[in-house]
């Protein structure tokens, strides 16, 4: 079920507040070991996933899908995905230097996969979007978004691999 805020206010209302918390959830979390301990980086990935949560579930209501479903909300949902997703892996130089068998190595599993599960998921929903049109959506996705997603294949985590697939 969606949050309190989008409940508590007309749905008129809520494209702007959809892009707020859009914009909030921009700035990454830091997943690093020595960030576990600061009080202030554990609440601020609290509040971004429960945020994340929040646009997830929203856009399954059915208010959402004449208020939600637009063009400026997939653009501005569209930098929120990449400010996201796309990003460098520390094993990318190792694989290439040297042969690595996927059967013997233990996958690397993102430490921030439980805030890029429910990006994707935010992803693959304006995806399925009966509402917005495949024109509109591919408008919106860029060559240099087509190439960097692809280069997320990398990703020695299974569960995002699964979730390129599917999108």
């Amino acid at each position: 079920m969606c949050g309190n805020l989008f409940l508590d206010r007309d749905a008129y209302d809520w494209p702007e507040l959809y892009k707020y918390k859009l914009i909030f959830c921009c700035t990454t979390a830091n997943f690093q070991a020595e960030s576990k301990k600061q009080p202030e980086e554990v609440n601020f990935r609290d509040q971004k996933r429960e945020t994340l949560i929040e646009l997830v579930d929203v856009l399954d209501e059915s208010e959402a899908y004449d208020t939600l479903h637009t063009e400026p909300v997939l653009q501005a949902s569209m930098e929120m995905i990449e400010a996201n997703i796309f990003r460098t892996f520390a094993n990318k130089n190792a694989k290439k230097s040297q042969q690595v068998d996927p059967d013997e190595d233990e996958p690397h599993l993102e430490e921030a996969w439980p805030h890029l599960q429910l990006v994707y998921e935010l992803f693959l929903k304006f995806m399925m979007s009966t509402v917005i049109t495949g024109k509109v959506m591919a408008a919106n996705i860029s060559q240099s978004f087509v190439s960097q997603f692809l280069d997320l294949f990398d990703s020695e985590d299974p569960r995002e691999r699964d979730y390129l697939k599917t999108i």
